[in-house]
């Protein structure tokens, strides 16, 4: 069992992302604040079936 907090993960991807792509396109810099919200949303799909209970 993963013991990361799930705000750790999308924080950092965003922040490489962001880094990365000033980096390529340096005119983002001037033209937008950020390039990303605060805001992710954190999604699981399977686990048990809903007739296991």
């Amino acid at each position: 069992m993963s013991t990361t907090r799930s705000t750790v993960l999308p924080s950092r991807f965003k922040g490489w992302s962001s880094c990365v792509l000033r980096q390529e396109f340096p005119y983002l810099t001037s033209r937008l604040p950020a390039l990303w919200t605060n805001s992710y949303v954190v999604a699981t799909a399977g686990g048990s079936p809903l007739g296991s209970y």
